[in-house]
């Protein structure tokens, strides 16, 4: 692993730390690709995390929730529209890390 990618982990890990336990962690889209893997990353590093995924995937959501420590969450919204972002944020209490 080069000093890089070390000094990037270490960096995340000191975030996800300084949050309040357990974090509340909102991924929008995380339901593939660079989302996904945030997710899960975050899971990795923080199992006490609350992980919310946001997205129009559900079966994609169903196959990854289980991965995200104890407390996942799936909303279904298609976050291009308003109307949407309205309702879904409605249905959330509390962030401490919007991704």
């Amino acid at each position: 692993m080069s000093a890089a990618v070390r000094a990037a982990t270490a960096s995340n890990a000191r975030i996800l730390s300084s949050l309040k336990s357990p974090p509340n962690v909102v991924v929008v889209g995380g339901t593939a690709g660079i989302g996904r893997a945030i997710a899960l990353s975050i899971a990795q590093h923080c199992p006490s995390a609350n992980i919310i995924i946001v997205g129009r995937n559900e079966s994609a959501a169903n196959a990854i929730l289980p991965q995200l420590g104890s407390n996942p969450k799936f909303i279904r919204a298609d976050v291009s529209l308003m109307s949407e972002i309205r309702t879904t944020t409605k249905k959330i209490n509390d962030v401490d890390m919007l991704i």
